[in-house]
C-alpha cells in the first residue's frame, strides 16, 4: 500500500521540488538528485553510505565518519542529507573525507536509480530515518543496513505502537539497530526489533566547541576571583528564573557573575532591559567587549558560536530549555571543558544522555530553588567542583573509545 501511495504522490513531489527550486529554497543546480540522479562520478572501490537527514544528525556524524576515514582511508564515503543547510555542513566540515548528494524521495523508482548508480557496500541511517521503500530496496540488493544512534522520541514511539507489525517488519530489515541507551533499546524491542545492539551516543563523539582565545584573554582577568556560572541555550520564560537565582545567590556571593546565553541571540537586548526591570545590571557581550562595567551582575551573549568560550570561563554550567517544558539542549558539550553540568526536569530530548551523565556527577535540579541550592554547594566546594568536572570528562573519553571499537567491528562485519 505504501509503495503504491508513494508512486501516486510522485507527480506532486516533482512539482514540490520545482516550486522550491524557483523560490530559491532548494539547490537549483542539483534538484535532479532528489529523483535519484547523481551529479558527480562514483569513485571506484568500496563505498560506504551514511544518511543523516538534517543539521543535528549530520553534526553528530563528524567524529564517527572522520574515525572511519582515518581507520579505513581506502573506503569512499557518501553522505546524503535532506536539507540544504546540512549539505553545507558536509561541504565545510567533511572536506576531503566525504562527498555529498541529496537523498532521493522515498519513491521506489527514484530509490532504485540511486542505488543502481552508487552501489553502496554498507549503508548507515542515522537516528530515526525509516523510509520503507529505501529500506526494502537496500535489503533486496543485499546492502547491509545499520540503524546508527537509533532514536525514538516519545511522540514517534507512541505513533509506531499502533502499528507494531509494520514497525517490527521495518526494523528487522536492518542488520543491526544500534541504540544509544537502555530506554531506546527497550522501545526497539517493544516494537518487535530482534537485531539490537548498544552503542555510545554519537553526541559524545562530537569535537569540542570552538573557543575564542581573544575573548578569553580579555575577560579572564576581569572575571578573576569572581564565581561564574552560565545558563546556556535559554528560552523565553527561563531568563526570569535565572535572574531570580542570581538575586538569591548574590546574598552569599556578592561578586557573582551570571552568564546567560539565549538560544536565539537576537533576544539579547530585550533580556538586558528585562534584567534592569529586576534591578540587575547585565551587559550584552558586544557592549562588555567594548567597555567592561566592573559593577555588572552578568553578561548576555549576543553572538552565535560563543558557548565554548564561556564554558571555558565558567565554574558551573546549567543547560537551558529544561526549566520549562522545551526538551533541553545538549549537555555533553560542556563535559569537554571539565565543568559540572546541571539541568532542569524537562530534558526529554536528552533523557538517556542525562541518565549516563548522572553516573559521573551530572545533576538534575527540579526547580529554581534546587538550582540555587546546588550552585551554592558547588561554589563553596572547589575540590568537589573539579572532581565532578574530571569525572564527566572521563565518562566522555570512555564513550569516545567505545566508538572507535564499534567502527572496527562494523567494518569487519561489512567486509565479510
Amino acid at each position: 500500500m505504501y509503495a503504491a501511495l508513494s508512486i501516486a504522490l510522485s507527480p506532486l513531489l516533482w512539482l514540490y521540488v520545482h516550486y522550491r527550486r524557483f523560490k530559491g529554497l532548494d539547490d537549483k543546480m542539483r534538484f535532479r538528485e532528489r529523483f535519484g540522479y547523481a551529479s558527480i562520478v562514483r569513485p571506484n572501490g568500496r563505498l560506504i553510505w551514511f544518511h543523516s537527514a538534517s543539521v543535528g544528525e549530520t553534526l553528530s556524524l563528524r567524529s564517527f565518519v572522520n574515525g572511519w576515514h582515518e581507520r579505513y582511508p581506502d573506503d569512499h564515503i557518501l553522505i546524503t542529507t535532506t536539507t540544504i543547510t546540512a549539505s553545507k555542513i558536509v561541504r565545510d566540515q567533511f572536506k576531503g573525507v566525504a562527498f555529498h548528494q541529496f537523498v532521493p524521495f522515498d519513491i521506489i523508482v527514484w530509490v532504485n536509480r540511486f542505488l543502481k548508480y552508487w552501489k553502496p557496500d554498507q549503508a548507515f541511517f542515522v537516528d530515526s530515518e525509516l523510509w520503507p521503500n529505501t529500506i526494502h530496496a537496500c535489503k533486496k540488493k543485499d546492502i547491509p543496513l545499520v540503524l546508527l544512534n537509533a532514536r525514538l522520541s516519545d511522540r514517534s514511539y507512541n505513533r509506531w505502537k499502533y502499528f507494531p507489525t509494520l514497525a517490527g517488519g521495518l526494523l528487522n530489515q536492518f542488520k543491526l539497530c544500534l541504540a544509544p541507551g537502555a530506554e531506546t533499546e527497550m522501545r526497539l524491542k517493544a516494537l518487535g526489533a530482534t537485531n539490537i545492539g548498544v552503542m555510545a551516543n554519537l553526541k559524545f563523539s562530537a569535537p569540542p566547541l570552538p573557543i575564542n582565545q581573544r575573548y578569553i584573554a580579555y575577560l579572564k582577568p576581569l572575571f578573576a576571583d569572581r564565581p561564574i556560572w552560565i545558563a546556556a541555550s535559554t528560552h523565553p520564560g527561563e531568563e526570569e528564573l535565572i535572574y531570580n537565582v542570581h538575586h538569591a545567590l548574590q546574598k552569599q556571593f556578592p561578586r557573582l557573575i551570571t552568564i546567560c546565553a539565549p538560544r536565539h541571540p537576537n533576544r539579547a537586548d530585550a533580556l538586558v532591559k528585562k534584567a534592569f526591570t529586576q534591578e540587575l545590571i547585565f551587559q550584552s557581550l558586544t557592549s562588555a567587549l567594548i567597555e567592561f562595567d566592573e559593577s555588572i551582575d552578568g553578561i548576555i551573549i549576543d553572538e552565535i558560536g560563543q558557548l565554548g568560550t564561556f564554558y571555558m570561563l565558567s565554574d558551573v554550567v546549567f543547560m537551558g530549555g529544561s526549566l520549562i517544558p522545551h526538551g533541553g539542549h545538549n549537555p555533553i558539550e560542556a563535559t569537554h571543558f571539565k565543568k559540572p553540568v546541571l539541568y532542569g526536569p524537562h530534558m526529554h530530548n536528552f533523557r538517556e544522555v542525562c541518565e549516563l551523565l548522572a553516573t559521573a556527577g551530572g545533576c538534575l535540579v527540579d526547580d529554581e530553588n534546587q538550582l540555587i541550592q546546588k550552585l551554592t554547594s558547588l561554589f563553596n566546594a572547589h575540590e568537589e567542583r573539579l572532581k565532578i568536572g574530571e569525572d564527566l570528562y572521563a565518562l566522555l573519553m570512555t564513550q569516545q573509545k567505545s566508538q572507535s571499537q564499534l567502527i572496527e567491528q562494523l567494518w569487519h562485519d561489512s567486509s565479510i
